[in-house]
């Protein structure tokens, strides 16, 4: 009911990370909180086929009209139709395909007619997000219809001292662009094209000048040693891992959500329009700033190289910020650290977090000896799993709010 509700009501920051879903013989499936992805294996020879609506799905591993469905179904959630993607791959022979979640959660099912599973979280530290919420000020004028095909890799590798221009007719309807081992290129996305994501490996002296739209809205960069980047669209992750001097700039501070980074060697953000929003960051700034415990960068004792840290425009309105004293507007960057049950958040979140789960609980009067938990388990409708499954939330909330707590205090 609504009071059990109100105690996962409070949610805490994800950053990239993927939690498990399930395996069968005919399929398997990971997830984000932003979207999920299913890989299904192909016979020898065999296309197959893949349809999904906002709430449905229907996948053939066969070819043929009597071919039966792996899976079909009503989702668990809904889906982003126009977001949603699928390729088939030759090694191995699979489909693979990429739901994009309407709503950021994690779901403890794929299909409403499955059983309910308790997700693990697998690479909430390292691993590559799938990202793209839906915006909170949508672009201008009607979107692009994505049509339901399979996403095909635009890859641009070991090129040397050039400009490449992508336009709409060069690239395909599903785009993902891939940069992988260039020298010293320039990358124009112009605004009549579009892309999923764009994603760069192992280059040195990348320019990128994106105006086209990024369906996910995301940029991963990993190992480049230096890349400069103007976003004149919604870019609202970037992800860097390994990289030495990354400038980023963007022409509206609308288009920016965060910025997620692991050994970065120097990092700048710039915002035409909201020159407060200034950043220069990296390991060597890092460094500093993780030493002082009065700081959200502080690592308690982490060395600085492999750690996580995520910028964001700051949360709360000019007034107290960290270690209560008085914020100004601007960016935070935050180290990303781990809970006891090893979900990733920050020290004000879990702070934050510890604190408006002890309101709900004070509310609900829930707890040892706590007033409503005693009605409702006295309730003649329960039945005893029910009134044991009860008493168990509520002891769970109970240890989640102290282990929130002690990593606040750490």
């Amino acid at each position: 009911g609504a009071r059990v509700k109100l105690l996962g009501a409070a949610r805490m920051f994800h950053v990239p990370g993927s939690y498990s879903g399930a395996k069968t013989d005919a399929f398997a499936w990971t997830q984000t909180r932003e979207g999920l992805e299913l890989i299904v294996p192909l016979a020898a020879g065999a296309k197959g086929s893949v349809t999904y609506a906002a709430r449905s799905l229907r996948v053939c591993a066969a070819d043929g009209p009597d071919a039966s469905p792996v899976l079909e179904g009503e989702l668990n959630e809904v889906v982003v139709v126009d977001d949603c993607v699928w390729t088939r791959e030759d090694a191995p022979r699979q489909l693979c395909i990429t739901l994009r979640k309407a709503v950021p959660a994690v779901w403890a099912r794929l299909l409403r007619a499955d059983a309910e599973l308790t997700p693990v979280l697998l690479d909430g530290r390292f691993g590559k997000p799938l990202e793209g919420a839906p915006s909170a000020e949508p672009a201008k004028g009607p979107k692009p219809k994505m049509p339901q095909s399979a996403v095909v890799p635009h890859l641009l590798s070991g090129l040397k001292g050039t400009t490449v221009e992508l336009t709409a007719e060069q690239l395909p309807p599903v785009a993902v662009l891939l940069i992988r081992d260039c020298s010293q290129l320039t990358v124009r996305l112009p605004p009549d094209a579009t892309v999923v994501k764009v994603s760069a490996d192992s280059c040195d002296g990348l320019t990128l000048e994106l105006a086209g739209r990024v369906t996910t809205e995301t940029l991963e960069l990993y190992k480049c040693t230096s890349a400069t980047i103007t976003a004149a669209t919604m870019l609202r992750t970037v992800q860097l891992d390994e990289c030495g001097t990354v400038a980023l700039t963007y022409l509206s501070a609308s288009h920016f959500e965060r910025v997620v980074q692991t050994n970065v060697s120097a990092l700048s953000l710039h915002f035409l329009d909201a020159s407060e929003l200034e950043l220069q960051s990296g390991l060597a700034t890092l460094l500093d700033l993780s030493a002082d415990p009065s700081r959200p960068e502080h690592t308690a004792g982490l060395p600085v190289a492999g750690e996580q840290f995520i910028t964001r425009v700051r949360p709360q309105p000019a007034g107290t910020g960290a270690g209560g004293q008085t914020a100004a507007h601007g960016l935070l960057t935050e180290h990303v650290r781990r809970l006891a049950n090893d979900f990733p958040s920050t020290q004000r979140e879990a702070r934050e977090y510890a604190e408006r789960t002890r309101v709900n609980l004070s509310l609900l009067g829930i707890g040892a000896g706590g007033a409503a938990l005693e009605v409702l388990t006295a309730s003649k409708e329960l039945t005893n799993e029910e009134r044991v499954r009860l008493e168990k939330l509520a002891a769970d909330a109970q240890a989640e709010v102290a282990a929130a707590a002690a990593a606040a205090e750490a």
